[in-house]
């Protein structure tokens, strides 16, 4: 990990995305269409704040 990752990097507890998104207050959808299934979105805080800038289409 290089020094730039590093000094935002923390210890944590949580092993997968559905343990990591669980009560949480803002997610940043930044990677695929379907990357966070209903399950997870369903786990979190109430009235979260979804950001889903995912491409849609496949290139």
């Amino acid at each position: 990990m290089n020094q730039w990752k590093s000094a935002h990097a923390v210890d944590t507890e949580y092993r997968t995305l559905e343990e990591a998104a669980e009560n949480s207050d803002v997610l940043m959808g930044l990677s695929i269409k379907g990357a966070f299934s209903e399950k997870i979105i369903s786990s979190m805080a109430k009235d979260p704040i979804i950001f889903a800038m995912a491409n849609q289409t496949l290139r």
